[in-house]
């Protein structure tokens, strides 16, 4: 990507987030760099400036806002990582017009990353395929690795439920076998 921080580079990489734990000072393979933590779209654009890329956990409002904004001013424009975005299918007229414009848009952000593999929705509605995506698994998705014999002893033939608001696309409700 022509926007992306050189790897020949080794200037230290400023990173702007909205994600609450992410360490100020961080180190990767040969890389390292610091980061500002933001709130809100607001605060994400009006730093985005001093940023060398732009890592946004969540915030469809913000990604789209940010891509506008490089739209308009594209002398500002960063590497735009976006982190689990949560898009549902569109049902209905309007929910489809919304969707295309965000197609549109999110077309602009250089990476996705998602807890999940299945893309098809997302590439179907929103043009969100594996080329710009990489899954990174989640508490959830672990359970199909458990190793752990004792845990599955505990809650052998019990069923778990989960309640959260988290708008995923996985059963809540399984038998621990």
């Amino acid at each position: 990507m022509e926007n992306w921080p050189s790897s020949n580079n080794r200037n230290p990489i400023r990173i702007l987030t909205n994600f609450e734990r992410f360490p100020l000072h961080w180190k990767c393979l040969e890389r390292a760099g610091t980061a500002q933590i933001v709130h809100g779209a607001r605060q994400l654009l009006w730093n985005s400036s001093d940023a060398d890329l732009i890592l946004i956990n969540g915030d469809v409002y913000g990604v789209l806002l940010l891509v506008m904004a490089f739209r308009l001013f594209p002398f500002f424009r960063k590497p735009l990582v976006a982190v689990d975005l949560v898009l549902r299918k569109p049902e209905g007229w309007r929910s489809q017009l919304a969707a295309w414009i965000k197609k549109k848009l999110l077309a602009r952000v250089d990476h996705f990353v998602h807890y999940f593999r299945n893309l098809e929705g997302y590439r179907k509605y929103y043009g969100i395929d594996a080329d710009r995506s990489s899954f990174v698994h989640f508490k959830a998705n672990l359970y199909d690795g458990l190793k752990n014999q004792t845990m599955r002893r505990r809650f052998q033939g019990r069923i778990l439920r989960v309640f959260a608001p988290m708008a995923r696309d996985f059963h809540s409700r399984r038998r621990v076998e």
